[in-house]
């Protein structure tokens, strides 16, 4: 009995690691997608941020620079963050590449 027990676990862990990684390939696909939003949104800041520098030199007024202000910050906040997801996604993406073999081993697995 307590080889069937020890099957049983073993079976049950297998299919927990399966679960995970198909799991795990759902969130990189989010990942990549949220990134590539990302990217595209700070590119369209950018382009608004040198438009309205370029405006604040010919005419400049408080409301313009208050508006150059924030979109400084905001393509500042979101490069950060463009590079954090960037990372993420790809160590994701190595461990989801990683042998199946080699992932979720139990302590005396060597």
């Amino acid at each position: 009995h307590v080889g069937f027990v020890e099957r049983s676990l073993v079976a049950r862990g297998a299919d927990k690691a399966l679960r995970m990684r198909g799991e795990l390939q759902g969130y990189l696909d989010a990942l990549k997608f949220t990134l590539s939003e990302m990217e595209d949104t700070l590119k369209e800041i950018l382009f608004f941020t040198e438009t309205m520098e370029k405006t604040l030199y010919e005419k400049y007024t408080a409301d313009n620079f208050s508006q150059f202000i924030t979109l400084r910050k905001h393509s500042n906040l979101l490069g950060g963050s463009v590079d954090t997801m960037r990372d993420l996604v790809h160590w994701c993406g190595v461990i989801n590449g990683a042998p199946a073999e080699r992932l979720f081993l139990a302590g005396g697995g060597d």
